[in-house]
């Protein structure tokens, strides 16, 4: 799920003002999910998304931001859990 989320903020990046539609009271903003180096997310298209998962607007803003940072910020934890596969416990855990 969180490849899709940053999928889906790649893919719409804010319009830049001098190609949106002119109108008056404003337009669509980008906001910063993650730290410095991840792209701006379109504001509009973060509900689109969460609608599309099926998840609240907040869900899938929290979704996209988390995504955008283990990308952006943290390839190397990205690098190394995509590689490994989880360890095995010795023991089965039972949880009540």
């Amino acid at each position: 799920m969180l490849v899709a989320g940053v999928t889906w903020a790649e893919q719409h990046p804010p319009e830049p003002i001098h190609e949106a539609a002119f109108w008056i009271g404003g337009g669509e903003e980008g906001l910063p999910l993650a730290g410095q180096g991840a792209p701006l997310v379109a504001e509009f298209r973060i509900a689109e998304f969460a609608a599309a998962i099926g998840r609240t607007t907040d869900s899938g803003k929290l979704l996209i931001s988390h995504g955008l940072e283990l990308k952006y910020r943290l390839p190397t934890t990205v690098d190394v859990t995509s590689r490994r596969p989880p360890p095995k416990p010795d023991h089965p855990q039972h949880f009540y």
